[in-house]
């Protein structure tokens, strides 16, 4: 995270100073430009003084020295003069051929106007300017005193190359310069930026780490900072507080369950989700509970249990036996099997008091041989009679599925353990109440109520 802010801070600022560097060599040629623009309009005025200077002072036949002076100012690579054909034709073509070399003197005499060209590659650089000489009535001197023309007529052109590799060599120097100076101050930037920032990525790393594995459901681990900013100090106090209550909640919560509930060996690592599946349970538990206060015997109990393992845990097959001192043989009280299920008094599990799985050891119980994957299991409901819980399944996968729901099952046969026992010496003492001890048959009693 710290490297990923720096690279956007200092990208953004070398991206600002190489806009900044562009714009600056842009600028730099364009103010070298406009410089020999100014210096081409300077020489043009002095060259077109210069040559009046020398035509009424009658040496015109001279002005070649003049011309060859000024050619050989800084920056000027080639000067030279051009007659338009009104002058030719009046005085001549004047010295080497004052004519119009190319189709840019031509235009400047045709249009009376500046004609800039310029032309840069790898190795040249050159700014041509053609400055027109044009013809004036009125002013000293008066241009009509000496040449037949017009006023406002083009009276000839003056052509000046200027060599601005020196420009552009300034120009890319300046920009080399700030280029260097940037990547310096950049780097200094990135310096600065990493000392910095260095303990707020620390925190915010170890912030990323520790809620990371409260998401995964360890609350155990805390924020480190070893900074000394105030702010960055009080967000770790204020973080490894609320882990610590909620830690500390969640423990005592699971803790003071279980004293009244049992847990499945594989609930979830999660002690929040834990929480929020154990109130989930208890709620039922409650409505179940409260559902069977009102019932009128055990069999209405044993279908609500018979309901909730059908429903609630899908299983399929699977009956529900009771079984007491004075009965000889089991009676199947709820039976979900669409087959005819049977459990004789010399089951395993009804006999040892103990779970029996299927998958403890080959056919462990005789009763059973004819299911490969199945469970027992007994339920204590008092010291006259007990449940018992066979469960018949179609795999082991489907075994070892069924053996974490016990909890869970064991949770709602708890819960209805005092109202069995309550309507179990409700249903002994009605039997007492209307038959003979000895004999076991009904009494007066029983006739009166019938």
């Amino acid at each position: 995270m710290q490297k990923k802010l720096s690279l956007v801070i200092v990208g953004t600022i070398f991206i600002s100073f190489m806009l900044l560097i562009v714009i600056l060599a842009v600028s730099i040629r364009d103010l070298g430009i406009k410089n020999a623009e100014e210096k081409a309009k300077i020489i043009a005025d002095l060259v077109q003084d210069g040559l009046t200077a020398h035509m009424l002072s009658g040496t015109m036949d001279q002005r070649e020295f003049f011309l060859n002076k000024i050619s050989t100012a800084k920056g000027v690579e080639a000067l030279w003069v051009v007659r338009s054909t009104s002058v030719i034709n009046q005085f001549g073509k004047g010295l080497n051929n004052e004519i119009a070399r190319d189709a840019v003197d031509e235009k400047t005499l045709k249009t009376g106007q500046v004609q800039k060209l310029s032309e840069e590659n790898s190795r040249i650089a050159k700014l041509r300017i053609t400055t027109p000489y044009i013809a004036r009535e009125h002013g000293s001197p008066n241009c009509m005193q000496c040449h037949n023309a017009k006023e406002g007529e083009v009276l000839g052109a003056i052509s000046i190359i200027f060599d601005i590799r020196e420009v552009r060599t300034n120009g890319i120097m300046t920009s080399l310069g700030i280029l260097i100076l940037s990547v310096l101050i950049m780097l200094f930037v990135l310096f600065v930026i990493n000392r910095s920032m260095k303990p707020l990525m620390n925190l915010f790393d170890s912030i990323n780490f520790v809620m990371n594995k409260a998401q995964e459901g360890n609350y155990s681990k805390r924020v480190r900072f070893e900074g000394k900013d105030k702010e960055c100090q009080n967000v770790t106090f204020w973080i490894n507080s609320l882990l610590a209550k909620l830690e500390n909640s969640l423990n005592d919560i699971e803790l003071t369950i279980k004293k009244f509930l049992a847990l499945s060996p594989n609930h979830q690592p999660d002690l929040l989700l834990d929480a929020q599946a154990i109130v989930h349970e208890l709620s039922d538990i409650y409505q179940f509970k409260r559902t069977i206060e009102f019932d009128e015997d055990k069999e209405q109990v044993y279908k609500r249990i018979g309901s909730i393992l059908e429903h609630d845990f899908a299983l399929k097959d699977f009956v529900l036996i009771e079984s007491g001192k004075n009965t000889i043989h089991p009676t199947i009280v709820f039976n979900s099997s669409a087959t005819n299920r049977s459990v004789g008094p010399t089951c395993r599990a009804l006999r040892t008091k103990q779970t029996v799985y299927s998958d403890q050891f080959r056919n462990i119980c005789e009763v059973c041989t004819h299911s490969d994957d199945h469970l027992c299991i007994p339920y204590t409901i008092s010291n006259d009679f007990e449940l018992l819980l066979s469960i018949w399944l179609d795999s082991p996968e489907e075994v070892a599925h069924t053996k974490t729901l016990l909890p869970k099952i064991q949770n709602f046969i708890d819960a209805a353990r005092p109202e069995l026992v309550s309507k179990n010496l409700t249903e002994i003492l009605k039997i007492s109440s209307t038959t003979d001890a000895l004999t076991g048959l009904y009494n007066r009693k029983y006739r009166r109520i019938h």
